[in-house]
């Protein structure tokens, strides 16, 4: 007989969702709180914007070493939220909008004039695009197969 193995167990707040969001703030936000915040399409703090932006900023950069030349280049980021990863790739020149699920963060994006529209991967019936960027969205997905 096979020995049984017993899994270990955390709690909740090991769990990388509840890591804080900031070092500034280490008992403050998680990431959790802040997904549920974004589902909820309530209002992000400075902080919270700044490091989105950051953190869009360094993705892009690795990118345009394999991409080359932006200029033009379509680029659709799948489960946008708010648009900070489109507002950093149009800085950056690209050609770029994305698609979000939620009603409330799609009209919130489109009021900061970025090209953010109402669609899920699933239905998405847009053109082709050169780059398609998708950023925690998988573990949303209905069907694994699409």
């Amino acid at each position: 007989m096979a020995k049984k193995i017993k899994p270990k167990l955390t709690t909740v707040r090991e769990h990388p969702m509840h890591v804080p969001v900031s070092k500034k703030n280490p008992a403050g936000v998680t990431i959790r709180d802040r997904h549920q915040r974004l589902v909820k399409g309530s209002y992000l703090d400075p902080e919270e914007i700044e490091m989105s932006a950051q953190n869009s900023r360094k993705i892009l950069k690795i990118l345009n070493k394999y991409v080359g030349d932006v200029r033009g280049k379509k680029l659709l980021d799948i489960g946008a939220r708010d648009g900070f990863f489109v507002k950093e790739a149009l800085r950056a020149g690209y050609n770029a909008s994305g698609i979000e699920p939620n009603q409330k963060i799609v009209n919130r994006a489109q009021k900061n004039n970025l090209p953010i529209f109402k669609s899920s991967i699933e239905n998405w019936k847009g053109e082709p695009n050169d780059i398609v960027t998708i950023f925690h969205v998988l573990e949303h997905i209905a069907d694994p197969q699409l």
